[in-house]
């Protein structure tokens, strides 16, 4: 398996400027751009040959703090967005949704906080490292004319795993999501890759995100709410017949994907 050079790059140099110039508030685009760039990051060390897995790792334990972070601030930015998107019928909720959204903004700037801090204490090692396997992407690729080598093995296990995945259900869609996730990172790495199947698999990945955005949100709610009241209780009813449909849909999805058997693009 070869790896587009230019592809693979991209969330190297990305990083390496969000890191640096990462704001104290930064905006919901900037969080999800860090926490996508990360992502692509790690599918990308995954899918690359055992000999340089030591530098992977390294990379891998630095970044991890930082995707976290960035993975809980653009929770509260969805949650809020999607909270919000009830207020056409906020006569109905009385104050709940004003409250709902109030608490998650609370959260969200400590967490925006916090993933402040850690990218100005692990940032500058973070794009220290990062520069480092940059240039180890280059001399690979000059040593090996325009494409850097990977192994198959990360990509086929992972394909293997989804294509062997027990009968869907809420417990275990999560899961599925993020393996499929990964794979079509992996496959987009890839020169000339299936654009029908990385669409297929970005349909998954969007409808069962959205399903667990909501779900997240219920939990919140439940939280925030009081459900003897009429008004709380009825926004409360509302995000669970919501996030039931999401559900639906994202089961659907899924089993589409099943039913014409996960490919395993990315084998030698």
């Amino acid at each position: 398996m070869e790896i587009d050079f230019e592809t693979a790059g991209k969330p190297v140099r990305r990083l390496r400027k969000l890191l640096k110039r990462l704001p104290r508030n930064p905006s919901p685009e900037e969080v999800h751009d860090l926490r996508t760039q990360t992502r692509r990051l790690e599918a990308m060390l995954h899918a690359f040959s055992p000999e340089s897995s030591s530098k992977e790792a390294r990379i891998l334990t630095v970044m991890k703090p930082v995707r976290r972070a960035a993975g809980r601030v653009r929770d509260m930015d969805v949650l809020i967005a999607n909270a919000s998107s009830l207020s056409s019928r906020v006569q109905a909720y009385g104050d709940g949704i004003v409250r709902l959204v109030e608490h998650m903004s609370e959260i969200r700037a400590e967490v925006a906080k916090r993933l402040y801090n850690i990218v100005k204490r692990r940032g500058k090692k973070a794009r220290s490292s990062l520069k480092r396997f940059l240039r180890d992407l280059e001399r690979i690729q000059a040593e090996n004319s325009s494409n850097v080598p990977a192994s198959p093995a990360a990509a086929q296990i992972l394909a293997e795993r989804l294509e062997h995945w027990p009968r869907l259900d809420k417990e275990n869609l999560h899961e599925f999501r993020k393996g499929v996730k990964e794979l079509r990172y992996m496959l987009q790495l890839v020169p000339d890759h299936h654009e029908q199947r990385v669409n297929a698999f970005a349909k998954v990945k969007d409808t069962a995100g959205d399903w667990h955005d909501w779900l997240e949100l219920n939990c919140v709610a439940e939280s925030v709410l009081d459900g003897e009241n009429d008004a709380d209780a009825a926004l409360l009813r509302e995000i669970r017949h919501v996030q039931q449909e999401k559900l639906r849909a994202a089961l659907s999805t899924a089993n589409a994907l099943r039913k014409h058997g996960i490919e395993m693009p990315l084998a030698a």
